[in-house]
């Protein structure tokens, strides 16, 4: 783990630097310019990212030219990225942070580089967790932003903004101030202007101090998702996290530890306990949608479905192209073309239906009113067929059937239902429908 260490008066040393070529986020202002300072008096091997969001006119191209001539002097190599977050929704700082992760990710893996480094610091933490705290955002938003995110570092997170200012005046470095900084009509402009002067008068070392909390809370998260795994109170299925009703679901935390552990995928804790109320009813087929999935009410547990692998409307079957859906890949094969699984493939259901000449079969979502005939004749309808077969919720909601060319059902894949189909010589050609979790290695095949 890299980390920057403060030895007064105004030395800064790098601690702990990983294994691995870098990727230094620079905008020109005063903590990217002292981070890449860092990195060339201790010798690190880096590139630079600069993205020019041309939001500023003159000085948005001075930022840039200003970057590149940093990085001339000590050639360093430098990549420039120009795009203006106005085609994304939501505000301009968050769509800014989404172009330039993008820009960062794209760069890691062109260059064949493994570590991207920012220059967040302690008084950005210290705003991140007063926002959060207003915000209502939870633990996690209590933890605030982590030293390490996956191939993300920020080794200046030790720092306070008063430190990383006397380095840079004594060591001479310069850099570009940006006037919107101290324009209060961006909430965190506001704190860092209006609200941190006031809390560092009062407690001197409040970066440390916050620092400090900042890793009790983490350690506290990271013991509790350990223990509710350890415990069966959420298991992993190939759907995403599950959740087996329990007595913890009763009590007075029960929605709060529910929302703390769907948090990161966008469920709010409103949500959370209208699904725990759901489940208590034995509503089942209720579900709330969230950024990251759908949360149904199952007989006996809640599930996380992260992808439901839906089917948008009418989807072909060919031969070369199985169409994948959240039951498995659905497949079709004239009978005498060559098959062979694979290891590790499976098959749990396969039948054979005729076809005129020419015609394509489709797979969709079933509809309200889709039926399946049985072998006494009898018609019967798919949503009373899955449901006898105890097909959850979620994954009834989006199950596939395959219909022919005029939209009449000729499969319902997975549960072993018979097809019946008129098998006289207007319907001369055989072929096999399957579901199964093959892929596909053969020209033939293309899954």
């Amino acid at each position: 783990m890299m980390y920057v260490e403060f030895q007064p008066p105004v030395s800064l040393t790098l601690k702990s630097v990983p294994e691995g070529r870098f990727l230094l986020g620079c905008s020109g202002g005063i903590d990217s310019v002292v981070l890449f300072d860092l990195l060339v008096v201790h010798d690190v091997d880096f590139e630079v990212a600069h993205v020019n969001y041309q939001l500023r006119g003159r000085d948005s191209e001075g930022d840039e030219e200003f970057v590149r001539a940093l990085c001339r002097e000590y050639s360093i190599p430098c990549h420039v990225h120009r795009e203006t977050p106005k085609h994304f929704p939501g505000n301009t700082q968050d769509n800014a942070r989404r172009i330039r992760y993008a820009f960062f990710g794209r760069l890691l893996e062109e260059r064949k580089l493994n570590w991207i480094l920012t220059a967040h610091h302690g008084d950005d933490q210290v705003e991140t967790i007063l926002m959060n705290l207003a915000r209502g955002s939870g633990l996690r938003g209590l933890a605030g932003i982590p030293v390490r995110r996956d191939v993300i570092l920020r080794p200046l997170l030790p720092l306070s903004r008063r430190h990383i200012l006397e380095y840079a005046e004594y060591h001479g470095l310069k850099w570009r101030e940006d006037e919107t900084n101290d324009r209060t009509y961006y909430k965190r402009n506001a704190l860092r202007v209006d609200v941190v002067p006031n809390l560092r008068r009062i407690f001197p070392d409040y970066v440390r101090g916050v620092g400090t909390s900042v890793r009790i809370i983490s350690n506290v998260l990271n013991a509790v998702d350990y223990v509710v795994k350890e415990s069966g109170l959420m298991t992993e299925d190939p759907y995403g996290p599950r959740f087996p009703k329990k007595s913890w679901m009763e009590q007075d935390f029960g929605p709060f530890l529910l929302f703390h552990l769907l948090q990161p995928y966008g469920f709010s804790e409103a949500q959370c306990k209208s699904a725990l109320v759901a489940l208590r009813e034995g509503r089942v087929g209720r579900f709330f949608s969230a950024p990251g999935g759908k949360l149904f009410a199952e007989r006996g547990y809640l599930q996380l479905y992260v992808d439901l692998h839906q089917v948008v409307g009418l989807a072909p079957l060919r031969p070369e192209f199985p169409v994948k859906t959240i039951a498995g890949r659905v497949y079709v094969r004239n009978l005498d073309a060559d098959f062979v699984l694979q290891r590790g493939d499976t098959l749990r259901d396969t039948a054979t239906v005729a076809l005129r000449p020419g015609e394509i079969l489709h797979v969709r979502r079933w509809r309200a009113g889709d039926e399946v005939r049985t072998p006494d004749g009898m018609r019967r309808k798919v949503s009373d067929v899955l449901t006898n077969h105890k097909v959850p919720a979620g994954i009834k909601s989006e199950y596939p059937v395959v219909v022919d060319m005029n939209n009449n059902l000729v499969w319902l894949p997975g549960l072993n239902q018979p097809v019946f189909r008129n098998l006289d010589s207007e319907f001369p050609i055989r072929v096999e429908l399957g579901l199964g979790t093959y892929r596909a290695t053969s020209p033939f095949w293309a899954g």
